[in-house]
């Protein structure tokens, strides 16, 4: 399966964290969709199933936290990537009360957006 038959859903109530997101995925040969908030996003992935959810942390009505978390509760197998500008000890905190893959923090270059992206990805991509 190449990455452009692979959906990444990015979920971000910024919408220009959301457009760079977009944009950098689809550089890297992904079928990008994206939401601008949580509500009916758990709806929206059980129905549609992508590979990959890039998820804001601080969203509002429900955090990107507790989204991941109501997810894996669910069972649902989409491998979570979190987004955040947290700091990096309570992103890595979050990861693992979560059950995501891992964060790549926000604020980052596109270079280190794809060095990130591909050193969390590159374990579930085979």
């Amino acid at each position: 399966m190449g990455d452009s038959d692979r959906t990444v859903l990015v979920v971000d109530d910024d919408p220009i964290v959301l457009a760079s997101a977009e944009e950098r995925l689809h550089s890297l040969g992904f079928k990008v969709t994206t939401r601008d908030q949580v509500l009916g996003t758990s709806q929206w992935i059980v129905q549609n199933q992508p590979w990959l959810i890039l998820l804001d942390v601080m969203m509002p009505a429900m955090s990107g936290g507790e989204l991941a978390s109501f997810l894996r509760r669910r069972g649902i197998k989409a491998h979570i990537v979190l987004h955040s500008s947290k700091d990096l000890r309570e992103l890595a905190h979050l990861v693992q009360s979560t059950g995501a893959l891992g964060a790549i923090p926000k604020g980052l270059d596109d270079k280190q957006f794809e060095r990130e992206f591909n050193n969390l990805t590159r374990a579930v991509s085979s």
